[in-house]
C-alpha cells in the first residue's frame, strides 16, 4: 500500500508522461482534426496536471 507521499509521486509522474504522450501525437498528427482532437486532450489534462505538480512540489519543496 502506497502512502501519501507515494501516491503523489506516481500520480504526477503519471499525469507528467501523459501529456507528454498527448504533446508528442498533437506534434506528429497531419490532420487538423486530429490535432485538435489532442489539443482538446492537453487542455483537459492540464488542471489536473496542474494540481499534480503543485503537490509535487510541494512535497519535494521544490519548484519544478
Amino acid at each position: 500500500k502506497l502512502n501519501k507521499s507515494d501516491r503523489i509521486v506516481k500520480d504526477y509522474k503519471r499525469l507528467k508522461d501523459l501529456m507528454k504522450t498527448e504533446l508528442d501525437m498533437y506534434k506528429s498528427f497531419e490532420s487538423p482534426k486530429n490535432k485538435e482532437l489532442a489539443k482538446q486532450r492537453l487542455k483537459k489534462l492540464t488542471p489536473e496536471f496542474q494540481a499534480a505538480k503543485k503537490e509535487y512540489e510541494k512535497l519535494k519543496g521544490v519548484k519544478i
